[in-house]
């Protein structure tokens, strides 16, 4: 009985430390038919977002980012704006570095080219309109997705479908969410298409603050790309959750940057090792290893 009590206690303490949040978990297929997992965690205005690889957490209410690396046991926490500007200057050097290493009748083509797509990328604050070719279509096509009944969106620019969405308006775990910082926050990690002009615009934002995407099809003439939701529930997470490990190593931000382009010698990209950008379909790993990496997901 003494054994009971002290463990009910034990219980209701660790429950107290716990926060309402919330768990979803994406599962994705790329073209050549690569999968993947994907957990991102809310909790007030914090999110993490965790793959095989690494883990990424923003702190949207202080503006900070933190790059978990597991394989190396260390991490990085500072401005996305540092981070980004970093990642600029490094590819910089090397594209010039190339560019040097062409024949002379290629390298004026080929360095404004590389000016403009710079100019592009260096771009802080996104158009939150959509341009006059591009547009959201709603149709009425519906479709039972996890329990949840979801609607047909499509992604349109021109004439083409460039992605085909099912959103639930049943669950709404980024309402609260400043989305605007989140997305400026994340466009560190990737690059310009055409499908992130739809994901920075305010009519996205405002669809997504109201409901989830529970699945999307990407068409590509080699096979599409899909991402559906295996999982999404409200979840207890205690806040230390989004902290850095304690015992992992703190790195400044060259080394981070050398870590996420693939110039270190602790990592083999043919083993597929590199770190994987979070990828927010919704909007916009880990301490533990690979082998607790399903476990984790069940504690939550």
């Amino acid at each position: 009985m003494k054994r009971f009590v002290i463990g009910l206690v034990f219980l209701i303490l660790l429950s107290s430390q716990m926060m309402a949040g919330w768990l979803i978990v994406e599962k994705r297929e790329d073209r050549f038919g690569n999968f993947s997992t994907q957990s991102v965690f809310i909790l007030d205005q914090k999110v993490r977002v965790e793959n095989i690889t690494s883990t990424y957490i923003f702190h949207l209410d202080t503006k900070s980012t933190t790059i978990i690396f597991p394989k190396q046991m260390s991490f990085w926490t500072g401005s996305h704006d540092s981070l980004r500007a970093e990642l600029f200057r490094t590819v910089e050097r090397q594209v010039l570095v190339m560019i040097e290493q062409l024949p002379e009748g290629e390298r004026n083509q080929v360095g404004a080219e590389f000016d403009q797509m710079l100019q592009i990328l260096k771009t802080v604050q996104p158009d939150s309109l959509l341009p006059e070719n591009f547009k959201i279509e709603v149709t009425d096509s519906l479709l039972d997705l996890g329990g949840y009944s979801c609607r047909k969106y499509l992604f349109v620019m021109d004439t083409v479908v460039m992605e085909e969405l099912w959103i639930t308006e049943q669950v709404q775990p980024y309402l609260t969410l400043e989305m605007s910082q989140l997305n400026e926050m994340m466009r560190t990690f990737s690059k310009p298409t055409p499908l992130s002009i739809f994901r920075e615009s305010s009519e996205w934002i405002g669809l997504l603050k109201h409901g989830l995407v529970m699945k999307s099809v990407i068409p590509d003439s080699f096979g599409n790309s899909v991402m559906h939701v295996e999982r999404v529930r409200e979840a207890g997470i205690p806040p230390d959750f989004f902290d850095a490990p304690p015992d992992y190593r703190s790195i400044g931000i060259t080394e981070v940057v050398g870590i996420m382009m693939g110039d270190t010698n602790e990592i083999n990209p043919s083993e597929g090792s590199l770190p994987k950008s979070p990828q927010l379909k919704n909007i916009v790993p880990s301490p533990f290893l690979k082998d607790t990496y399903d476990q984790r997901q069940n504690n939550y």
